[in-house]
């Protein structure tokens, strides 16, 4: 820091500038950059969210995938059974 204030003051680079407002400039810059990582920090906890939530969903996705598929290797045993009937009439019987 010292070495900054030294370089500032002789005016070598920025003669306008007091050291006041050099070191309320590095204050801005050190807020700038800290709100920076915490908006970063934050987004990362929201998208670490959202993919844990993504993962659920396509696990469940493949859960149903693998029924549906199941369920089509059953129907054809069951259409065999219903159109091999010669008569319906247990079909349209209330039990109730």
């Amino acid at each position: 820091m010292k070495l900054f204030l030294a370089f500032f003051s002789k005016g070598n680079f920025l003669p306008n500038i007091t050291k006041l407002e050099f070191l309320l400039s590095l204050g801005a810059i050190k807020f700038s950059v800290f709100n920076y990582f915490v908006l970063v920090r934050f987004a990362a906890e929201i998208f670490h969210d959202l993919h844990e939530e993504v993962m659920a969903t396509a696990a469940r996705g493949h859960g149903l995938m693998a029924r549906v598929k199941q369920l089509e290797a059953e129907v054809p045993s069951l259409e065999k059974a219903f159109f091999s009937q010669t008569h319906h009439s247990s079909f349209y019987t209330n039990g109730g």
